[in-house]
C-alpha cells in the first residue's frame, strides 16, 4: 500500500513552509515518527516526522522549495516487505560507493522475477547515481523499461535498453577533443557567473552531485586573478575568466561585496542586489497580512519603573547564584498576565468568518527574539502559572533555541499576547505590528533617567516608554487605556506581583 504523505500544518494557521533539508532519500526504510525533513516557518525550523513506517518511493520537492500545506510531500510504501526493500537499498548504497563498471552493450540482464515497466517522463524512479549515468550518456530515462523493485530503473536497465543512445554518445565523445559535461547550477548561480564573466564549463562544482555553488564561482574569480595574463585584451576562451577582474590590482572592497551579492547598475551608479531569504519573505508576508487584516492603533505611555529597577537589583545576584539571568522581561511578562486577567479582550482572537471573539483562558506570552536568521517569536506557555525565576529560565532557554533554530512547534505557536522589547538596543519608543491573529502587542523601550515632577518636586526617576498596538476592530481606545493603566500599576509597584494580588 502506498501512503501519500501530505505536508501538514506545523504551526498555527500555517499555509506553507520552506523545505530546508531532506534527512532521507528515495529507497530509505524509515520507522514511524522518524524525522524525514526539516521545515522552516516564520517562527522556527522544525523536524518533520513521518506518520507511518515503510520505504520511501518518491520525494516531490527539493530543498529550498516552498511547500503549500496539504500538498503531497512524499510517497511511502507501507507494505510488509521491509526486509527486501532494506536489502535493495543497501545494495544500491554499496554500488554507489564503488566505481561504475564500463557497460558492456551486448550484455543483457536476466529479468525472470520482474516484468519490465515502461515509464512516462513524469513517473520515473531511479537513484541519483543511475540518473547521473544516464545524463552523462545522454540516455532518456523515459524510454527505458525498468526491472527494479517498485519499477525502479537500474544501471543494467540502461545498459541493456539504450544500446543506440549510449553507442552514439560514446562515438561523439571519441571525436571531440574537449571534455563535455552537464553543468549543474541554479539560475542565480548562472546569473552570477554571467555577471562576472565566468565560464561554468571551467568551474569545478563542490555542491551535492557536482552542483556549482556561488562559492565555486567566487573561487574561480579569485583563481583567475592569481593567474598571469599575457594580454589584457585576449579573446581566447581561457582568458574569459581572467578578464572578469583587473590583472594589475587585488579585489577592492566594492568588488568583494559585489561577488557576495549580485552586481548591477542603476541610473545613479553601481548597486548590489541581495535575494530575500525564504524566511524573510514569510516574515514580510505575515507583517503585511497583519496590517491589511487588522485596524491597528498604537497607544504610548511613560512609566515610572524606579521601584522595579530597585527590586531587580535586589534579587539579581541571588538569581545569578542559581545560574539565572534576571532581566526586566520576566517582570513585564508577569505584569501582563496579571493585567490580561482583568482585561480578557486583549487575550483573545477574532474569528473573521463567524464574527466571533474567542477569549483565551490560558496565557501564552510570546516575545520577539532577534536572531541572525530573522525574527522569531518563542512562546512562554502558561506564563501565569510560573514564578518570575521560572519565566527568566524559560526566556533564556527559548531564546537560545531560537538562535539555533531548534524551537518545537509547541514552543513557537498558540501565543495569546506578544512583547517586543528593543530597549537593550537603545530605542526609546516604536510602533510594533500585531502578531496576527492576536489582538495586541506591547513594545518596550529603553529604561533611562528622566526628570519627573513628584509632589511638586523635580526628581530623577527611572522611566520607560510602553507602546501598545491593538486591533481597533476588537477594542476601543478607552479599553486600551484601561488595560495600560492596570499594566502600569503592576510595573510601578511590582510588589503587587510578588503578593499575587493579580
Amino acid at each position: 500500500m502506498v501512503y501519500e504523505f501530505k505536508f501538514p500544518d506545523v504551526g498555527e494557521g500555517l499555509i506553507e513552509g520552506l523545505l530546508v533539508k531532506w534527512t532521507v532519500k528515495v529507497g530509505d526504510v524509515i520507522r514511524k515518527d522518524q524525522t524525514v525533513a526539516q521545515v522552516g516557518t516564520d517562527k522556527a525550523v522544525v523536524d518533520l516526522p513521518s506518520p507511518v513506517a515503510g520505504t520511501i518511493l518518491k520525494l516531490f520537492y527539493k530543498e529550498g522549495d516552498v511547500v503549500p500545506v496539504g500538498k503531497s510531500l512524499m510517497q511511502i510504501d507501507e507494505s510488509g516487505n521491509v526486509i527486501a526493500a532494506a536489502s535493495a537499498a543497501t545494495q544500491q548504497s554499496t554500488a554507489a560507493q564503488t566505481p561504475l563498471p564500463t557497460p558492456t552493450l551486448s550484455q543483457k540482464p536476466a529479468v525472470e522475477q520482474f516484468t519490465p515497466i515502461p515509464h512516462s517522463s513524469s513517473d520515473i524512479l531511479a537513484t541519483p547515481q543511475v540518473r547521473q549515468f544516464a545524463a552523462e550518456h545522454h540516455v532518456d530515462l523515459a524510454t527505458i523499461k525498468s526491472t527494479g523493485i517498485h519499477g525502479e530503473i537500474t544501471l543494467e536497465d540502461i545498459t541493456s535498453g539504450a544500446h543506440e543512445q549510449i553507442a552514439s554518445h560514446v562515438e561523439n565523445a571519441a571525436q571531440t577533443t574537449s571534455h563535455i559535461h552537464e553543468i549543474l547550477a541554479t539560475p542565480s548561480v548562472r546569473k552570477l557567473a554571467r555577471e562576472l564573466n565566468i565560464d561554468l564549463n571551467n568551474v569545478n562544482g563542490t555542491g551535492d552531485n557536482g552542483h556549482i555553488t556561488s562559492d565555486d564561482v567566487q573561487a574561480a574569480v579569485k583563481s583567475s586573478q592569481a593567474k598571469p595574463q599575457t594580454s589584457q585584451f585576449s579573446s581566447s576562451p581561457k582568458a574569459t575568466a581572467q578578464s572578469a577582474v583587473s590583472a594589475t590590482a587585488p579585489l577592492s572592497q566594492t568588488q568583494t561585496a559585489k561577488i557576495q551579492g549580485t552586481p548591477a547598475n542603476s541610473a545613479a551608479g553601481p548597486v548590489e542586489i541581495l535575494p530575500m531569504s525564504r524566511l524573510r519573505q514569510i516574515i514580510a508576508r505575515n507583517m503585511v497580512q497583519s496590517k491589511q487584516t487588522t485596524a491597528q492603533v498604537t497607544m504610548t505611555d511613560n512609566v515610572n519603573v524606579t521601584a522595579l529597577v530597585q527590586l531587580r537589583e535586589k534579587f539579581k545576584e541571588a538569581a545569578a547564584n542559581q545560574n539565572i539571568k534576571l532581566t526586566y522581561l520576566p517582570f513585564i511578562v508577569k505584569a501582563i498576565t496579571a493585567a490580561l486577567r482583568h482585561h480578557p479582550t486583549f487575550n483573545a482572537s477574532l474569528d473573521d468568518e463567524k464574527q466571533q471573539l474567542i477569549l483565551k483562558r490560558y496565557y501564552n506570552i510570546g516575545f520577539a527574539a532577534d536572531t541572525p536568521d530573522g525574527l522569531f517569536v518563542p512562546v512562554i506557555a502558561n506564563a501565569d502559572q510560573l514564578s518570575i525565576y521560572d519565566i527568566a529560565k524559560r526566556i533564556a532557554d527559548l531564546a537560545e533555541k531560537a538562535k539555533q533554530k531548534k524551537l518545537s512547534p509547541s514552543e513557537s505557536s498558540n501565543g495569546t499576547f506578544t512583547i517586543s522589547s528593543v530597549g537593550s538596543l537603545g530605542v526609546e519608543a516604536f510602533t510594533p505590528i500585531i502578531n496576527y491573529p492576536e489582538v495586541a502587542i506591547l513594545g518596550v523601550g529603553r529604561i533611562e533617567d528622566r526628570a519627573e515632577v513628584i509632589d511638586g518636586k523635580i526628581l530623577v526617576q527611572k522611566m520607560v516608554t510602553l507602546s501598545l498596538s491593538f486591533d481597533h476592530r476588537i477594542a476601543d481606545g478607552a479599553d486600551a487605556a484601561r488595560f495600560m493603566q492596570t499594566l502600569i500599576s503592576y510595573l510601578q509597584d511590582p510588589q503587587l506581583l510578588l503578593m499575587e494580588v493579580a
